[in-house]
C-alpha cells in the first residue's frame, strides 16, 4: 500500500500487508527499515543477506497486491514498483486507488482463493453492506446519520461507493471534504485529535454524529459536541470500550457465560486498559 497516512501530501510511505490480510509480522519491520535505509551501492548485499536469513525460496512465484492513496506522487511511486516486479519476474496486480482497509480485504481473498469474499473493490462493499444489514432491524422509522471528514482523501470517495450497497432508510453519510482541499490539510482523524475540534469545512451541531478518516482510511475517530457546544472526541480506546460494554450489556441479558475479549495495540492508553480489566 503506497500511503503516507496522515501525513502532509507531499510525503509518502508503504504499508505492507500479510498473506492474510494482517498486519507485517515485528520481525519483517526491522528488516523492512533495514532495507530501507541501505545504499544504492549496498542494496543487492542487503537483499541477498535478508534472503539468508529467512529462508526466502525463490523457486516460489511472487505475487503482490498493489494500491494508493491519492496522493501525486503515488502515481510514480506505483509505476517504479511494477517496473522492480517485472524485472523480479512477479505476478502482481495494481488495484490503482483504495483505502488501506480495502487491500488488506483483496489480499485476504486473493489468498484463500475467494473463500472470504470476491477480490474486488465490489465485493469488499458488498460484504461490508451484508454485515451491517445483519445487525440492524429490517425497518426503521428513520436513518442513522454521520456527518463524514474524509481528509480530502480516498476515503471520501469510497464511502460514496459504499453507500450505493447501504439501505437509504438505515444510514446516510453527509461527506463533508473540500473538493478543492488539499489531504490532511487542517482535517482528518489526526488534525481532529490534536486540535479537539472539527475541521472548518465540517459545520456540525449539538448532536450530530461526526466521524474523521486519516488520509488512507484505516484510522476513524468520532466527535460530536453537546448541549454546551463542548467538543467530545471518541478515539479508538473510547471506542473499543463502548462496544465492548454494549456487547456485556447484551450478554448479561442473555445470562451468557460467553466472555469478551478487546484487542489493543501498543499505542492503547492505559486508562482504556484499566477501565477494560
Amino acid at each position: 500500500m503506497i500511503t503516507a497516512s496522515h501525513n502532509p501530501i507531499q510525503d509518502n510511505g508503504v504499508k505492507v500487508v500479510e498473506p492474510l490480510g494482517e498486519m507485517l509480522v515485528p520481525q519483517w519491520e526491522g528488516l523492512s527499515t533495514e532495507l530501507t535505509n541501505a545504499s544504492i551501492e549496498d542494496l543487492p548485499s542487503v537483499l541477498s543477506s535478508i534472503v539468508q536469513s529467512t529462508g526466502c525460496d525463490f523457486h516460489q512465484p511472487a505475487k503482490v497486491a498493489i494500491a494508493r492513496d491519492t496522493r501525486p506522487s503515488g502515481v510514480r511511486l506505483a509505476a517504479v514498483l511494477v517496473k522492480a516486479l517485472e524485472l523480479m519476474k512477479a505476478e502482481y496486480t495494481d488495484y490503482g486507488i483504495l483505502t488501506t482497509p480495502q487491500l488488506h480485504y483483496v489480499v485476504r481473498c486473493v489468498n484463500t482463493n475467494g473463500a472470504f469474499g470476491a477480490p474486488t473493490e465490489r465485493g469488499y462493499y458488498q460484504k461490508l453492506a451484508a454485515a451491517f444489514h445483519s445487525l440492524i432491524p429490517k425497518s426503521m422509522a428513520g436513518p442513522a446519520r454521520v456527518r463524514l471528514d474524509g481528509a480530502n482523501g480516498v476515503g471520501a470517495g469510497k464511502v460514496k461507493s459504499l453507500m450505493q450497497h447501504i439501505r437509504g432508510d438505515a444510514l446516510v453519510v453527509e461527506v463533508c471534504d473540500d473538493e478543492s482541499g488539499t489531504l490532511n490539510d487542517k482535517c482528518g482523524a489526526d488534525y481532529v485529535k490534536s486540535q479537539q475540534a472539527a475541521p472548518p469545512n465540517l459545520q456540525y451541531s449539538v448532536g450530530d454524529r461526526c466521524i474523521s478518516f486519516d488520509g488512507d482510511a484505516d484510522r476513524i475517530v468520532y466527535f460530536y459536541q453537546d448541549t454546551g457546544r463542548r467538543f467530545h472526541l471518541l478515539d479508538g480506546d473510547k471506542i473499543a470500550a463502548l462496544a465492548a460494554g454494549f456487547i456485556a450489556e447484551k450478554l448479561r441479558a442473555l445470562n451468557s457465560d460467553l466472555t469478551i475479549g478487546v484487542v489493543q495495540t501498543a499505542y492503547a492508553n492505559g486508562s482504556a486498559t484499566a477501565y477494560l480489566l
